[in-house]
């Protein structure tokens, strides 16, 4: 990972990084553990690697995101694109401009992004949390969509729900 461009082998803590920070650029997370990460600005493209009992916000990307390796997380993503490969037992609140895909995962959960909700949680001024907002807007990324839970699993092909994913219920999901 080149200097500025991502995290790697984090334990614990708190990392909140912002638009100036990430200057649109493409981010890696790479060996997390026990770690909450909030990339608050444009991302060309994203990448999750090897993460463990970690929460992570980020958005909106421009690009695609590639999730690989992760257990036991919350991931709120706003981005075109979504692939997941290898995950288990997390959750994922998604607002997207293409259907996710999954494969090789189990214990999957997907519920939508509330892009309003989430703007006022996160702790910024209201200027900030109006930034945040026109961002997704400028990536096509303000207008809600169902596309969050229509799922494509690679490794269910059959025409009935596969038993590796399902909708987060909303009396559990944390917006």
């Amino acid at each position: 990972i080149q200097s500025g461009q991502g995290l790697m082998g984090l334990r614990g803590g708190v990392v909140v990084k912002t638009a100036d920070q990430l200057a649109g650029q493409a981010f890696v997370l790479h060996d997390l553990q026990d770690c909450t990460v909030y990339l608050l600005g444009t991302l060309s493209a994203l990448r999750l690697q090897h993460l463990r009992n970690c929460h992570v916000f980020a958005g909106p990307v421009k690009g695609a995101t590639l999730v690989s390796n992760v257990g036991n997380c919350t991931c709120m993503l706003a981005a075109h694109q979504v692939r997941i490969h290898d995950a288990q037992a997390c959750d994922f609140y998604l607002r997207v401009r293409s259907r996710p895909i999954m494969e090789h995962s189990n214990g999957l959960r997907f519920a939508p992004l509330d892009a309003d909700a989430l703007a006022a949680t996160l702790q910024q001024p209201r200027q900030q949390q109006q930034q945040w907002l026109g961002l997704l807007g400028l990536a096509q990324l303000s207008e809600h969509n169902l596309l969050w839970q229509q799922v494509d699993d690679f490794g269910w092909v059959k025409a009935s729900q596969s038993p590796h994913w399902s909708l987060l219920p909303e009396q559990q999901q944390q917006q």
